[in-house]
């Protein structure tokens, strides 16, 4: 054979490959066609603004402000039709803040009370798309849609970042190639607010995707890549190794280009809100105000007492260690923690740690606290002081102590002992 007709086969079976590997990381259906067969389009003004004040402007729905929590949300009650029957969304909007997530919002028709919410890829360039057929709430027959805007949470302020724009328009499609594709550019490219899933580069950033993550991918087509380049050239077979370690460079460098971009515009959503800021407005412009304020609560209370143990108990991890990092630097643990390291004795009660672990939550015995300890509770409201007993308790668990603050959704006893 030819030297150009075995490089032309080889570039044609690699191209083969390489588009086989994008159809599966897309999870196109072999039988969709191109052109969803189905659409479902709205324009942006016919949906009902729930929170915030918006208003219509040729036929967008233009949002001026956030509601009372800062958020603003868009309702629209649609006709009803089958969510399966429509699993590829495209929505559009115009001049979105970066400081800002987005979330799609639908109701099923059986169960009207229920609110089920999809956390949605930032729209890069004004538009995105999102294969909802990896949700499996996204069955049955669907008769309410909605999207929510509201400040990155962990990340922005409550009142930052805000800047006017407009819902343009919103699609709902059967499944094709096109709709497909267009998802896993969006899953790929287009941005992610920060969450604390960012912190690591090689995992996916969000949950409740059906397309495989690019990481995969391109390892994928850099073997292929490799192999086809040994083939075409009849490399020998320990030219491999060498060839498949450059396409693999070729593809980590990619992927930096694609992480790249994701932080910087991460950096520009930063700067739009604190851009401006000194260091000691900067400081103040945290976006867990409440937890500081817990923290500065506990602090001033035992103000007298800066070696006192403080053992936090909250619902969900972030702001159990949020509190302890406001708390530096006093001794603060997580209870959950601190009971778990201590050794335990006969003394038959248990102590669950809520949130941690929802679905194996542990189970803590024995004494292993020390009288004079301070325990917090924050939004935990099984947790109520008895004053009769003397005793913090949830349900059949109780904790002999004193209560010192009862505020809100805080709780603050000294534990007195089991004896």
């Amino acid at each position: 054979m030819k030297p150009r007709l075995r490089i032309g086969l080889s570039v044609a079976f690699a191209a083969a490959g390489a588009a086989i590997v994008i159809a599966f990381a897309a999870g196109l259906a072999w039988n969709s066609p191109w052109q969803p067969a189905q659409r479902l389009d709205w324009d942006g003004a016919a949906f009902l603004s729930v929170s915030g004040a918006a208003l219509e402007d040729a036929g967008r729905l233009r949002v001026e402000g956030p509601g009372a929590d800062a958020t603003a949300v868009q309702s629209l009650a649609t006709a009803p039709f089958e969510a399966r029957a429509h699993p590829l969304l495209r929505y559009r909007f115009d001049g979105l803040p970066p400081a800002l997530a987005v979330s799609f919002a639908f109701r099923r028709a059986d169960a009207p009370d229920r609110l089920h919410v999809v956390e949605l890829p930032w729209p890069g360039g004004g538009s995105g798309s999102f294969d909802l057929g990896a949700i499996p709430d996204w069955r049955g027959t669907i008769e309410e849609i909605g999207f929510a805007e509201f400040p990155t949470p962990q990340v922005m302020p409550p009142d930052a970042g805000f800047a006017p724009f407009a819902l343009v328009d919103v699609q709902l499609w059967s499944p094709s190639w096109r709709g497909s594709l267009a998802a896993l550019g969006s899953a790929w490219l287009d941005p992610w607010p920060w969450t604390t899933r960012s912190v690591h580069a090689l995992g996916r950033d969000g949950a409740h995707f059906r397309q495989w993550p690019p990481t995969l991918t391109f390892a994928l087509l850099a073997a292929l890549a490799a192999a086809g380049w040994v083939v075409a050239l009849r490399r020998p077979p320990r030219r491999l190794l060498p060839a498949l370690a450059a396409a693999l460079a070729i593809g980590w460098g990619l992927l930096d280009l694609v992480w790249a971009g994701g932080l910087r515009w991460r950096a520009t959503a930063a700067r739009a809100v604190y851009g401006e800021l000194d260091l000691a407005q900067r400081t103040a412009a945290v976006p867990d105000r409440d937890l500081v304020e817990v923290a500065q609560q506990v602090a001033w209370l035992l103000r007298n007492e800066p070696d006192v143990p403080i053992l936090i108990h909250a619902r969900s991890g972030y702001p159990l260690y949020r509190l302890i990092w406001h708390l530096l630097p006093r001794n603060a643990f997580a209870l959950s923690q601190a009971m778990e390291a201590a050794p335990a004795i006969q003394a038959g009660l248990p102590l669950f740690a809520d949130g941690l672990d929802p679905e194996r939550p542990p189970m803590l015995q024995g004494e292993v606290l020390k009288p004079g300890s301070v325990l917090v509770f924050f939004n935990m409201p099984q947790w109520q002081f008895d004053a009769a007993r003397g005793v913090v308790a949830a349900g059949d668990v109780a904790l002999p102590g004193e209560q010192l603050l009862a505020r809100d959704r805080l709780l603050v006893v000294r534990y007195r002992g089991l004896r």
